[in-house]
């Protein structure tokens, strides 16, 4: 996958995130990651991954929602 930016607030069951990348996500908006899903964002000190707002200072989220 290559570079990749995130609009608007989204619902995922599994979001990935791949070594090497650059991850924009929208200033202001939330990520949710349902019950059950998962974040998977493996990187390393030689091999990391970027995530970044869209707009400096204002910041975008990533939620894991719990199962109730």
């Amino acid at each position: 996958m290559s570079n990749a930016r995130i609009y608007g607030n989204n619902h995922f069951d599994i979001l990935t995130f791949t070594t090497g990348q650059v991850y924009e996500l929208a200033a202001g908006s939330t990520q949710t990651i349902n019950p059950g899903g998962a974040f998977i964002g493996n990187g390393s000190c030689m091999d990391f991954l970027t995530i970044i707002s869209t707009s400096a200072g204002n910041a975008a989220q990533i939620e894991k929602r719990l199962a109730r």
